[in-house]
């Protein structure tokens, strides 16, 4: 009886052992499934990423979609948003040669676009405000100057000009100075020689602002657009 009774007491301990040792296994299995990411989640995860709308590529350059106008006459060349109006005048001088004076204006009419060729008119020395000056890509030796005629009402406007003028009449960010009031450029170094005009004006104000409306005029997006066009120029 007591064989007996330690035989059923041994195989009772060997299926205790038994029942631990399965508990872990299922344990150890159970735990390495948990950190393991299901295949079939992982398959959904790549079908999304595949199926995702992609990001539409960017047009090369800001002027990408914007229309181009170029004067027959000068050769000059800009760009301009397509939802800005363009009108062209052209008067007949002689057979061959075509006065060009073309303006674009923005759809609120807070910046209009002057452009003339040839552009040759009485000028005055006025004060002018400069507010910045910017290089044309291509063209070191003509700037961009943003500035305010303060004897002019406080008029707002960025031109195309020769550099020369820039260091000349002594043209600093902020400062104000003695500039011409009719700003024109050349491409040579004579100026007087078929000059241009290029310029980006205040619409609205006409010349009669405050001085920090004025100002203000040159934070605006279309005052920003009238800039990027004036850098647009180029000449074919």
């Amino acid at each position: 009886m007591d064989r007996l009774k330690n035989n059923q007491f041994g195989f009772s301990t060997i299926e205790v052992i038994l029942v631990v040792v399965v508990a872990a296994l299922i344990g150890l299995v159970g735990w390495l499934v948990y950190k393991s990411p299901p295949r079939a989640s992982s398959l959904s995860s790549v079908s999304t990423s595949l199926n995702r709308p992609s990001t539409p590529t960017q047009p090369e350059g800001y002027y990408a979609r914007w229309n181009q106008y170029c004067d027959t006459e000068g050769k000059a060349c800009f760009k301009y948003p397509p939802n800005w109006t363009l009108n062209e005048n052209k008067e007949v001088v002689s057979s061959t040669v075509n006065n060009v004076s073309s303006t674009v204006q923005s759809p609120d009419q807070a910046v209009n676009i002057s452009y003339a060729y040839p552009y040759v008119r009485d000028a005055a020395i006025t004060s002018f405000l400069t507010m910045s000056i910017d290089n044309i890509h291509n063209y070191p030796n003509l700037k961009i100057v943003g500035g305010i005629y303060i004897d002019n009402n406080n008029f707002s406007l960025y031109a195309i000009v020769d550099a020369s003028l820039v260091s000349q009449d002594g043209l600093a960010v902020g400062h104000t100075s003695q500039f011409i009031n009719t700003p024109r450029f050349g491409l040579t170094t004579d100026t007087t020689n078929e000059p241009y005009q290029l310029v980006a004006i205040d619409g609205l104000s006409n010349g009669n602002n405050t001085l920090d409306a004025a100002k203000n005029w040159f934070t605006s997006p279309e005052a920003k657009d009238g800039l990027l066009i004036l850098q647009s120029f180029t000449i074919q």
